[in-house]
């Protein structure tokens, strides 16, 4: 196995250790992050869903060790599987999807 699907199924191990724990709600779509057998991570959409909705309840309280696990590990996939690592790349999105959501735009 290689070294970058190691650590693209150890993050997603992660992911799923977090959300079991986290208390944060899981759509239909994330609930099922990592299946042992080498199942398939999540989906894109499934990230940005979940990295929204971390945005979302950080900006209101504080999140728990277990929450900000999970929204780090997501944060973690969703800037290397969309993103090629370009931080910036994830921020300009991020602050497109604030800026659609103050305003009503659904995206």
């Amino acid at each position: 196995m290689s070294a970058g699907r190691v650590a693209a199924l150890t993050a997603a191990a992660a992911v799923a250790a977090a959300l079991a724990v986290s208390g944060l709600p899981q759509s239909a779509s994330s609930a099922a992050v990592f299946q042992p057998t080498g199942g398939p991570l999540p989906s894109i959409e499934a990230l940005k869903s979940e990295y929204r909705h971390c945005e979302r309840v950080s900006s209101q309280r504080r999140l728990s060790m277990h929450g900000m696990a999970f929204c780090g590990a997501v944060s973690d996939q969703l800037l290397k599987r969309e993103f090629a690592g370009d931080l910036d790349l994830l921020l300009v999105w991020s602050r497109g999807e604030r800026q659609a959501s103050a305003t009503g735009i659904e995206r």
